[in-house]
């Protein structure tokens, strides 16, 4: 007689200690992938690194923004050029964001084939 399961949504979740208790397969699972392409599996690590420390400075660049800002609104002669400069860097980190995301999917589909 066949088995059926239940939908993914009706299972119960695991708890956290069985989530942690997983994790003792991740070196493992990590020396599988070196093993595969040290090169991919470096360049999916910075990648991941990376995109993971871009959140915390854009939002940085953008309280820098806010900042001079304020200041160019109390001040008579009004200087742009820095706020420019911000916003760049800003368009720049989220343009850098997309890449890193894309590239990311890139390494995992190659890791996975």
């Amino acid at each position: 007689m066949l088995h059926r399961t239940r939908p993914i949504k009706d299972q119960e979740k695991p708890s956290f200690l069985e989530s942690a208790r997983a994790l003792k397969y991740l070196p493992r699972f990590f020396g599988m992938i070196w093993r595969t392409s040290r090169p991919l599996f470096l360049a999916n690590l910075m990648s991941r690194l990376v995109k993971s420390a871009l959140p915390v400075t854009m939002l940085w660049v953008a309280k820098l923004i806010i900042d001079e800002v304020i200041l160019q609104s109390q001040t008579e002669s009004k200087e742009f050029s820095h706020i420019y400069l911000l916003l760049a860097i800003e368009f720049a980190l989220a343009l850098l964001s997309d890449l890193l995301s894309r590239a990311i999917s890139l390494f995992d589909g190659l890791l996975g084939d």
